[in-house]
C-alpha cells in the first residue's frame, strides 16, 4: 500500500477524464498483477480493470530532492533529480494523450489524475494474501480500462477452437491500430505485443497506456514500414509455431496495407 500512495504527478491535469460506469467504483477489485509503471487489479464483475500507479517516482524525487542539499552530492543529485522528474512528467502525458487520442483504442472508460473529491470516498483492495484494503479513491491517481484478453492466449483460443476467421480478423485490428497511432503521430516506446496489446472481441486493444507520446509530424512511410516489419517479428515466430497458415496472412495484410497509396502518403 506504501507504493500507490501519493502517486500524484507535480504537473497540472484535469481531476478526472470520462464518467465512471454506474456502481463501478462499489466494487471491490482482486489484485491481478503489476507492471513497471501501475498495480493492477481487476472488479468483482471481471468486467474492468484498475491500475493504480505506483510512486516509485514520486519516492525517488523526495530522496534525489534530500540529497541535492548535501554539498558533495548536490551536482549528482540534481542532474538525477531532473531526469526522474522528467519520467515522471512523461508517463502521465502519455496517460492523458491516451485518453485525448485514443480511448477506444486503450479501452480507457475513466481517468483519474489529480486529486478530487467528488468519488465514493471508500475503495476496497484485495490483495494477493487475500486482505481487504480500503483506501479513498479521490487521493490517489489511476485510470480503469475494460478487461481486455491479452493478445496471444487470446489468438491460441481461436487457433485451438478452429475459429480461424476471429484470429485473422484481430490480427488486421492489430495492424491497423499501428497505422492509426502513425497516422496521428503517436509514437510508442514499448510496442511489445505479447504483454502490452490484447484482443476485446476482435477488436485490438493497446492494454499499456504509459509508453506514449506526440510527435510533431509522422515518421516518413519507409521508416514505419521497417518499424512495424520489426515489431511484428516475433508474433510471426509465435505463429509459425502454432498457426503457420496465420503468417501468410499476416504477411498479405502488411504488404497490402503498407503498399497501399492511401497508407504510403502522410496524413
Amino acid at each position: 500500500m506504501s507504493k500507490i500512495a501519493h502517486n500524484f504527478s507535480s504537473g497540472s491535469h484535469p481531476s478526472s477524464s470520462g464518467i465512471p460506469p454506474l456502481s463501478l467504483l462499489n466494487q471491490s477489485f482482486r489484485f491481478l498483477g503489476r507492471g513497471f509503471q501501475s498495480f493492477v487489479f481487476i472488479s468483482d464483475d471481471e468486467e474492468y480493470v484498475l491500475k493504480l500507479f505506483s510512486n516509485r517516482y514520486q519516492r525517488q524525487i523526495q530522496l534525489f530532492s534530500f540529497l541535492s542539499r548535501t554539498p558533495l552530492l548536490t551536482q549528482w543529485a540534481v542532474k538525477k533529480l531532473l531526469n526522474v522528474r522528467s519520467k515522471l512528467d512523461a508517463s502521465f502525458i502519455s496517460y492523458q494523450l491516451a485518453w485525448d487520442e485514443m480511448p477506444d483504442q486503450t479501452a480507457l472508460v475513466y481517468m483519474h489524475l489529480s486529486p478530487s473529491s467528488d468519488l465514493p470516498h471508500t475503495l476496497t483492495l484485495i490483495d494477493p494474501l487475500h486482505i481487504s484494503h480500503t483506501i479513498d479513491p479521490n487521493n490517489y491517481a489511476f485510470l480503469v480500462q475494460k478487461k481486455v484478453d491479452l493478445a496471444y492466449p487470446a489468438l491460441q483460443h481461436w487457433i485451438h477452437t478452429n475459429q480461424i476467421q476471429k484470429a485473422q480478423s484481430a490480427l488486421s485490428s492489430l495492424i491497423e491500430l499501428f497505422i492509426r497511432k502513425w497516422r496521428q503521430a503517436i509514437a510508442d516506446h514499448d510496442p511489445l505485443i505479447r504483454t502490452n496489446y490484447g484482443f476485446l472481441g476482435t477488436e485490438a486493444i493497446q492494454i499499456d497506456t504509459g509508453p506514449l507520446s506526440k510527435q510533431e509530424k509522422p515518421d516518413p512511410p519507409e521508416v514505419f514500414k521497417k518499424e512495424l516489419q520489426r515489431v511484428t517479428t516475433s508474433l510471426k515466430n509465435w505463429l509459425t509455431q502454432n498457426a503457420p497458415d496465420l503468417v501468410s496472412y499476416l504477411d498479405q495484410e502488411l504488404e497490402e496495407r503498407l503498399s497501399s497509396k492511401d497508407d504510403q502518403a502522410l496524413p
